[in-house]
């Protein structure tokens, strides 16, 4: 079985951040602004040394990277 890349789609549920069109006169980066703090939110509750999944962490690590 062939995997394919992670979708855009996939990356937003995982960060879970809806997705929208930008509105007119919107900051360019609130976008980038939310992936990343909900990047470090998820990262950290995630940290295998707090009982958190490995697994997990490397989703939202791979969804961040998608996304940016």
């Amino acid at each position: 079985m062939i995997k394919t890349p992670m979708t855009r789609e996939e990356a937003l549920q995982i960060l879970n951040i809806e997705a929208k069109e930008p509105e007119a006169g919107a900051k360019p980066n609130a976008e980038a602004e939310k992936v990343m703090e909900r990047f470090e939110t998820l990262y950290e509750k995630n940290q295998p040394e707090h009982n958190g999944s490995f697994y997990i962490q490397s989703k939202v690590y791979f969804a961040k990277e998608f996304l940016m």
